[in-house]
């Protein structure tokens, strides 16, 4: 008697030969997806003798206890040979080869369990109804038969120290009352279970304690010893599911109607169309459901037939829209998508979803769809902005002021914080301005403001000089529009006699500048040198005590200082020319040149 439990836990009997016979017509009728990977165990690699299971790649033996791989891959008659071979004889029920395992041993301290153990296809959903289906077949020179052989579905690879059995319940295994004796054919042992999810292995072999297992026994022989060992092939897990497709979408121009099928397997169907046949004509949309029942359990699965709105895919693009200038680059994209649309062909030739366009212009896009292909257009048109010049940078003189207008718009903002049409700048500035239209667009424009520093002094300060001498004073370069107050437009002069000597004149900004000195000529008898030599002293003549000697080079750098000056000065230089002041107590200054000549 060969069993099977269902999804309530119940079990079910039938004779050998009806499950091979009719259970094989059900379940090769089935066209769904065996979530078992190599379910025959056919040979991946071949490592000589003797093999190993994990040569029927992705199948293991999750204890290392060696389960065993049967084979043609080996001509001759061995031990892992098919179909002779050391249990006897047994042609591969699907496939070349099978595997075997030990489910019980009486040897004490030795190996009493073995197991077979892969990763599924994918992991098992929560709440989902699964068929599995394996076929054992008994070697007729195993002694024992045992009452257990059942599979264990896990999230992660069992972890077992052998020699006993996996603590674990399987979710499937066959009635403890009946032993898998049959060693001609292949027996079925079939249930189904609810995932609880996550689960993604599955570990084949006998859970139960020894205290717990029954035997059949045979006449001692030639053979495994006293043993309970079974070959196993066609491993097989199957999500329970009644309809072949989803949810269908009919487009307008097929119309109906439609032809809905169930899948194949099952000993009877219910419409709720009150139709029992596999499958059904429809006229009409809306919602259809149909309960499905074999061997594994009873399943209802529920379909809708709808229309497709093509109204989904209409006006991909919106309007028209009109944009301002700074809103360039702007995207351009389908409304809505909700996953309806494929193959994107952009008039700019662009194949992605979204597209960035830099300029006005009409665009299309050409959709797939579920019922064919839409097409839409849209025209990007450009809004006038405000017009907006500010100027050139200028420079302006001091005293003067710059006035910036906008032209007309609806809002100003300065970078001043300002929002009038007009501002007035008085100082060195960056001015920002930034415009907004009737439409919403912008425009942005600065000028930098500067305001020219006066000179502080383009002339000498006043001097007093000795009598003869004269002061030489040249008006710098850059300067223009020369007047003395005396009348002259010279750039230089030398300068005799004594009086305030007043210049205006302009830059090259043509901001005005103006200036004065005060020459003098002093009582005192001063007599500084004209020449001297290196090493000589600096000697000036009716010096006036406590008088400051300053001296400096041609580059106006200062090559000595003295605050009360009592001729002890001697240059130690070359050939040079050098300028002497001398500020006396009452601050008449007297400036003089001399030369030094190197000995």
């Amino acid at each position: 008697m060969i069993f099977s439990r269902n999804n309530k836990g119940k079990i079910y009997f039938a004779l050998v030969v009806f499950f091979i016979v009719f259970g094989e017509l059900r379940l090769s009728a089935q066209p769904m997806h065996n979530l078992v990977p190599n379910p025959s165990f056919d040979m991946t690699d071949s490592l000589g003798l003797p093999p190993r299971l994990f040569i029927m790649d992705p199948w293991i033996d999750p204890n290392g206890a060696s389960s065993d791989p049967f084979t043609s891959f080996y001509a001759d008659s061995c031990n892992f040979c098919v179909p002779y071979n050391g249990g006897g004889f047994q042609y591969p029920r699907t496939g070349n080869d099978y595997a075997g395992f030990l489910t019980y041993s009486p040897s004490p301290g030795g190996i009493q369990r073995e197991y077979v153990t892969t990763h599924l296809l994918q992991t098992l959903t929560s709440g989902r109804t699964y068929c599995f289906t394996m076929y054992l077949s008994m070697p007729e020179k195993t002694r024992r038969a045992c009452n257990n052989v059942g599979v264990y579905f896990s999230v992660d690879t069992p972890i077992w120290a052998p020699p006993t059995n996996m603590p674990y319940e399987p979710q499937i295994s066959n009635d403890t009352a009946n032993h898998l004796i049959d060693t001609a054919n292949w027996m079925p042992v079939q249930g189904s279970f609810v995932a609880n999810g996550d689960e993604r292995v599955l570990t084949i072999g006998n859970f139960l304690p020894d205290s717990l297992l029954s035997f059949s026994f045979y006449p001692p022989g030639p053979g495994l010893g006293d043993w309970c060992y079974y070959w196993v092939d066609d491993v097989s897990l199957f999500e329970l599911r009644a309809l072949e497709k989803p949810d269908t979408l009919i487009c307008p121009f097929d119309g109906f109607p439609q032809t809905l099928k169930a899948y194949a397997g099952y000993n009877s169907y219910l419409w709720n169309t009150g139709d029992t046949s596999r499958t059904i004509v429809v006229n009409v949309p809306g919602q259809y459901w149909v309960t499905a029942s074999n061997w594994c359990g009873t399943v209802t699965d529920t379909i809708e037939v709808k229309i497709f709105d093509t109204l989904l895919v209409q006006n991909l693009l919106g309007s028209n829209k009109s944009i301002c200038a700074e809103q360039f680059p702007y995207s351009l994209s389908p409304l809505q998508n909700n996953g309806l649309l494929s193959n994107y062909v952009w008039s700019t030739g662009s194949n992605s979803e979204q597209i960035q366009v830099n300029e006005p212009g009409t665009y299309w896009l050409s959709n797939t769809y579920y019922c064919g292909t839409v097409t839409d257009s849209i025209t990007v048109n450009l809004l006038p902005s405000p017009n907006l010049n500010l100027g050139s940078d200028t420079t302006l003189c001091l005293g003067q002021q710059l006035q910036l207008s906008a032209p007309d718009s609806l809002q100003y903002f300065w970078s001043n914080g300002s929002n009038n049409k007009t501002i007035v700048v008085d100082t060195t500035a960056n001015i920002t301005l930034l415009v907004l239209n009737q439409f919403g667009c912008s425009n942005k424009d600065s000028i930098q403001v500067i305001y020219e520093q006066a000179y502080n002094q383009f002339l000498p300060n006043d001097t007093t000089l000795i009598a003869g001498y004269t002061l030489s004073i040249e008006i710098p370069n850059n300067l223009n529009n020369i007047l003395w107050n005396d009348g002259s437009n010279a750039m230089q002069r030398n300068i005799a006699e004594a009086g305030l000597y007043f210049v205006r004149a302009s830059d090259e900004n043509n901001c005005l500048l103006s200036d004065s000195v005060m020459v003098n000529f002093s009582a005192i008898n001063l007599q500084m040198p004209g020449i001297i030599s290196k090493g000589d002293f600096f000697v000036i003549r009716n010096l006036p005590p406590g008088a400051k000697l300053e001296v400096f080079n041609s580059l106006g750098q200062l090559v000595f200082l003295s605050d009360a000056y009592q001729n002890e000065w001697q240059p130690n230089f070359g050939d040079a020319v050098f300028l002497a002041r001398l500020t006396t107590h009452n601050n008449e200054v007297f400036i003089s040149k001399f030369v030094c000549f190197g000995k």
